[in-house]
């Protein structure tokens, strides 16, 4: 890979940043970017400087043995902290919403309430309709998907 396109990945994974995670909306999956972190002077806006300081912080935190590079390990050690921390975040949202008794800790009961919004689901899925889903109806629906989260965005 020559140098001219290896930074520019390098980049996106240290900072999370890519073409579709910069909107209004945001994104539900994939590489995320907070406003609040990049705009170090909370005046809502965001400066080349800023966003300069913010990878350069995001690199400095993933180069675990700070010697100014970034191994395979060093940047494979660095996404899996980042999707730890969204899992937990998740899942914290997950018990907020869902734990009805608030006993902090979700039963079966409670997680049936949800039922309707599983049935939604498998009726989109099930395209013709015959109470099952098909690999084929199963493939589609998820490449829909895919290509929703990446095009709704724009």
């Amino acid at each position: 890979m020559k140098l001219i396109y290896a930074f520019p990945l390098v980049a996106a994974l240290i900072t999370g940043v890519s073409v579709v995670s910069v909107s209004a909306k945001g994104m539900k999956h994939g590489p995320r970017m907070n406003f609040e972190e990049v705009d170090a002077n909370s005046d809502g806006l965001v400066t080349k400087e800023e966003m300069s300081a913010y990878a350069k912080g995001r690199f400095v935190a993933a180069d675990l043995n700070s010697d100014g590079l970034l191994s395979l390990d060093e940047l494979q050690a660095h996404r899996v902290q980042e999707m730890t921390k969204r899992a937990e975040k998740h899942a914290a949202r997950m018990m907020e919403h869902l734990d009805a008794d608030n006993d902090g800790a979700l039963s079966m009961a409670e997680l049936e309430k949800k039922k309707d919004r599983m049935d939604h689901m498998f009726s989109r899925l099930d395209a013709d309709e015959d109470g099952a889903i098909s690999a084929d109806e199963f493939a589609k629906a998820k490449k829909h998907h895919k290509k929703k989260r990446w095009h709704s965005e724009d």
